[in-house]
């Protein structure tokens, strides 16, 4: 029985660290595809991070309208949720709409990996129920496993931040960058590009806070329905099993 309860445990941990992983990914996906983030948040970001005091001033530092804005934020949402899209917009130039591109291509693999993570972690579950039926103290063993995920959890986060708090936001937002792009297509000049005037340092903040909020959200709710499937799979075979042993 032993083994059992290490086998549940175990399988509990991999869920919950899963369970993130596929929140993660769709909490990046679900703030890629919201239009709001092109335009008002990039706006009001770009007043705070530049001091400015009007929408006016907004408008001529970044070179697009609030309705310029709001259409050019709608056609970047709306190719972002699709499979394909070549992001030929208005006033993107060709470098610009190329690295969108790239952004999209990482938005597809985050949404599929959240796909395959979240799955996998159902899976996971049934298999706890599974090694889990014959326990006395199943629930101390599916506990355990659930403490060990979030404080793996836990660490990585602490880690994160604590990287990030020592070597600056900026600092990670190169490294992250040279790390997920083959290019230098995100290196851009705010003379020439419009997408670098309309997201400062403080929008990408503002959007990491973001992401991590949604995730977090999504955390929650996947691990309830996890909690659901491992119940009721468990019920049901704990019944069989027990239906067994009368016959």
């Amino acid at each position: 029985m032993k083994g059992l309860s290490v086998a549940t445990g175990a399988l509990v941990c991999l869920a919950v660290l899963l369970a993130a992983a596929g929140a993660l990914g769709g909490a990046v996906r679900s703030a890629a595809v919201d239009e709001t983030l092109y335009g008002a948040q990039s706006r009001q970001a770009v007043m705070d991070a530049m001091g400015l005091t009007s929408d006016g001033e907004v408008t001529v530092y970044i070179g697009l309208d609030a309705q310029e804005q709001d259409a050019l934020a709608a056609g970047i949402a709306a190719g972002m949720a699709a499979e394909s899209a070549d992001f030929a917009l208005e006033p993107l130039n060709g470098r610009e709409q190329a690295h969108l591109r790239d952004v999209h291509v990482l938005v597809l693999r985050a949404q599929r990996a959240a796909q395959l993570c979240v799955g996998i972690a159902a899976g996971l579950a049934v298999a706890a129920a599974w090694t889990g039926a014959r326990l006395a103290k199943r629930r101390r063993a599916v506990a355990l496993g659930a403490v060990c995920g979030a404080a793996i959890l836990v660490l990585l986060a602490g880690g994160l931040l604590l990287t990030v708090r020592s070597g600056g936001f900026a600092a990670a937002f190169v490294r992250l960058h040279e790390g997920l792009f083959t290019n230098d297509l995100w290196l851009m000049d705010p003379a020439t590009d419009v997408l670098i005037r309309m997201m400062p340092q403080l929008f990408f903040e503002r959007a990491a806070v973001s992401v991590a909020a949604r995730a977090g959200a999504s955390f929650g709710i996947v691990c309830a329905l996890l909690l659901a499937v491992y119940a009721v799979v468990g019920g049901m075979i704990r019944r069989n099993l027990s239906e067994r042993e009368q016959a």
